[in-house]
């Protein structure tokens, strides 16, 4: 499923978006060393949290297609959010995202392949 793919290229990206806060909290001068790693710990929890969804979809267990569609609806809300803060060019794409993994795991292929109708 298409869904699932992208499900696990979202968990990658929150993992490089953790990577990319620690080397910047390491290599920089944040005003708190602490808020900057917890930061990092928050992207790699929920990197860890979408590719566990993923796996689990994978394994067609049909009762996580909800958590991973409301993943994907704080995504929209986050996508939202930097578009009216001025981070469009992060926010469009996120958003464009979130649009499609949320379409995919709706989609009438996707119920039936989980086994949910």
């Amino acid at each position: 499923m298409w869904a699932v793919r992208l499900l696990f290229f979202e968990a990658g990206l929150f993992g490089v978006l953790a990577v990319g806060l620690v080397i910047a909290t390491v290599l920089g001068e944040p005003y708190s060393i602490v808020t900057s790693l917890a930061e990092a710990a928050v992207a790699l929890g929920c990197g860890a949290l979408i590719g566990w969804l993923a796996h689990s979809l994978r394994q067609l267990r049909g009762r996580f297609r909800n958590p991973a569609f409301v993943v994907q609806l704080f995504l929209l809300a986050a996508a939202y959010q930097m578009i009216v803060g001025g981070v469009w060019w992060l926010g469009v794409p996120v958003g464009f995202l979130a649009v499609c993994v949320g379409g995919l795991l709706l989609a009438p292929a996707s119920t039936d392949a989980l086994g949910l109708r």
